[in-house]
């Protein structure tokens, strides 16, 4: 433990050092300029299948269709003056469609994202 005097002599130190890291936190430059990549969701696969059963000739097809992409929207906020939230983040993808099944099941659709 050191001597008073001590304490004295360092803690001005720490409190200059804790004003220089809060004033440096908030002054981000503003950015208005972001590249950013995005794609839509794929479409599920449909589904192959005939009907089969006992007592019915000829059952036809029964394969369901597979659910459609993710679709991506864009949405302007008023309230938004910089692009900060686009720069740790530049990839956006809509979820993708599955595949469709047998005894005409449709696939999900996929998740749909706006920016």
């Amino acid at each position: 433990m050191g001597t008073v005097a001590e304490n004295r002599a360092t803690r001005p130190v720490i409190d200059v050092i804790h004003t220089l890291i809060t004033v440096t936190r908030y002054t981000d430059p503003m950015i208005d300029r972001v590249i950013i990549h995005i794609t839509a969701g794929k479409g599920g696969d449909g589904a192959i299948s005939g009907r089969r059963e006992k007592y019915v000739p000829k059952g036809g097809p029964d394969g369901g269709d597979g659910g459609s992409g993710g679709s991506v929207y864009i949405e302007g906020d008023p309230n938004l003056n910089t692009l900060m939230p686009f720069r740790y983040r530049r990839y956006f993808k809509a979820g993708d469609g599955r595949r469709g099944d047998g005894k005409l099941r449709h696939g999900k659709d996929g998740g749909d994202i706006t920016l």
